[in-house]
């Protein structure tokens, strides 16, 4: 098989409008953005590829971060919270390299990854002075850098017939690890971006036959940092947990389907904990309990 390159380049614009009301007057932000997205492939051989991508997106703050409110709790600790109606949307520009191997019976495939994230946004801490009492005002703006590394690897086996009934047998893993999951602001500041965990993982086997097929998926998450607090300066991560789902397709006939989905069968709660420096308490455990789903396919 001769070498084959393939390119593809798309060229995306967008035209963002956020307007904000101060008072009697009104803030209006006009910005143009053009978001490139590039996808470069090389089929080496019948068993071997390359591909490599680029692509920028973009992300706009949230209102209620925009709104220009103040908000003083003097409960506990005594802080205020002010929106910003200044904030820029956040820009993501994303780096892809992967090499590919098929077989007859296996795929492996390894991607490293690398996000850079302009005018991050992170929470400033300032002081106001409130009805003779001092608090500390957070309040979120654009002076954040984030970077996001790391590599993903995943496998697939088709895996030889077990008995008669189940003929059709793969098992898949996959394996996400993160290098570099900072934010650096303009104080040189350095913390773990929030809802991003170190080690991700799962195993995925299928079974069954051309009349049904049943599977599990087994998830891992490491701990992670869901919320960075300024106020109590006690930040609040999720704890790591692995989970089970279970599903079950029947083929009633060549048009009609049955699905039935159980997720999280292992009830796997939420352990929610206050860290301070090295010091972690519990502060809370959820139970999500588990989800069912029923399913209908049906094709015309």
């Amino acid at each position: 098989m001769e070498p084959d390159i393939l390119t593809h380049a798309v060229l995306h614009w967008a035209l963002v409008l956020a307007t904000v009301g101060v008072h009697a007057d009104e803030q209006e932000q006009h910005y143009v953005k053009w978001l490139p997205s590039v996808n470069i492939k090389w089929q080496a051989s019948a068993h071997w590829q390359w591909r490599s991508t680029y692509s920028w997106a973009l992300n706009r703050p949230n209102y209620s971060d925009m709104n220009p409110k103040l908000h003083v709790n003097s409960g506990g600790l005594p802080y205020a919270e002010q929106g910003n109606p200044t904030l820029k949307p956040v820009l993501g520009k994303s780096y892809t390299l992967s090499l590919t191997r098929s077989a007859e019976t296996t795929d492996i495939q390894v991607l490293a990854f690398q996000h850079e994230i302009d005018d991050f946004i992170v929470e400033d801490v300032t002081t106001l002075d409130y009805q003779g009492q001092s608090f500390s005002v957070l309040q979120k703006n654009n002076s954040g850098q984030g970077h996001i590394t790391g590599f993903t690897s995943s496998i697939e086996w088709q895996l030889p017939a077990l008995t008669k009934v189940l003929r059709q047998n793969r098992l898949s893993a996959n394996v996400t690890q993160l290098v570099e999951a900072d934010v650096y602001t303009e104080l040189n500041e350095k913390f773990n971006l929030e809802g991003v965990s170190d080690w991700m993982g799962n195993v995925r086997f299928l079974t069954g036959n051309e009349v049904w097929q049943f599977a599990f998926n087994l998830n891992y998450r490491s701990a992670f940092l869901e919320h960075r607090d300024r106020s109590n300066n006690a930040d609040i991560w999720v704890d790591a947990f692995t989970s089970l789902d279970l599903g079950l397709l029947w083929h009633l006939s060549p048009r009609f389907s049955v699905r039935f989905d159980v997720f999280n069968a292992t009830n796997q709660v939420l352990r929610r904990l206050a860290v301070v420096d090295r010091t972690s308490s519990l502060m809370k455990v959820e139970e999500f309990g588990r989800r069912f789903m029923v399913g209908l396919e049906f094709s015309l």
